[in-house]
């Protein structure tokens, strides 16, 4: 389902995130106006295409001739990957936790949720503690994500995003069949209160 947000950002919850760097192939190249599709190859883990990918291109992705940078030229003239990395995390909206959703993060914008999760955890906050806001850099020649801290998660909707952490819910959203670590144990205790970044 398509909906277009009211404000420039997006204050959600972090629940839950692939180990590892997620893969996608799309054999042909997307063009303005055409129908979202499935991927011809993916890889959830990074590591083997999934059992459910249409074409997979190889039986290993560290073997993978479309894994390789300069696969593909961008039409700026960089080189790339044909099959591009991401990381995929589950969200749930900060007010209303009710519904996980998955978001993709792309490849350029890796580095900017690995600098905010590194920030949150050397202030000693979880990312299911707090509400993180999620902008575009209005900088960028292209859609390039933002993350920042928006307060801690409301006390009425603290326990609800808990039990979501770890939940059959959560792995299903992120494509884990089944979870291929140990669900992490959060206790429920109240919410950290520690100096904002």
């Amino acid at each position: 389902d398509e909906f277009v947000l009211d404000t420039p950002h997006l204050d959600a919850v972090i629940v839950g995130v692939v180990p590892g760097v997620s893969k996608t192939f799309y054999a042909k190249a997307w063009n303005p106006g055409d129908e979202p599709t499935a991927p011809d190859c993916y890889s959830v883990l990074g590591d083997k295409p999934a059992a459910d990918a249409k074409s997979p291109v190889c039986d290993s992705c560290a073997a993978c001739p479309n894994n390789v940078w300069g696969s593909k030229v961008t039409p700026q003239g960089t080189e790339v990957k044909l099959c591009s990395d991401s990381r995929r995390i589950a969200i749930v909206p900060a007010d209303d936790p009710e519904k996980v959703y998955l978001m993709i993060i792309p490849a350029a914008s890796r580095k900017h949720l690995t600098k905010y999760v590194k920030e949150l955890s050397l202030r000693g906050f979880k990312p299911e503690f707090v509400r993180t806001r999620m902008t575009f850099d209005t900088q960028a020649s292209f859609p390039l994500l933002q993350f920042g801290f928006a307060g801690c998660v409301a006390e009425d909707v603290f326990e609800d995003v808990v039990a979501k952490v770890g939940s059959s819910e959560v792995n299903d959203v992120l494509g884990l069949f089944p979870s291929p670590v140990q669900a992490p144990q959060i206790a429920a205790p109240a919410q950290p209160r520690v100096a904002a970044p």
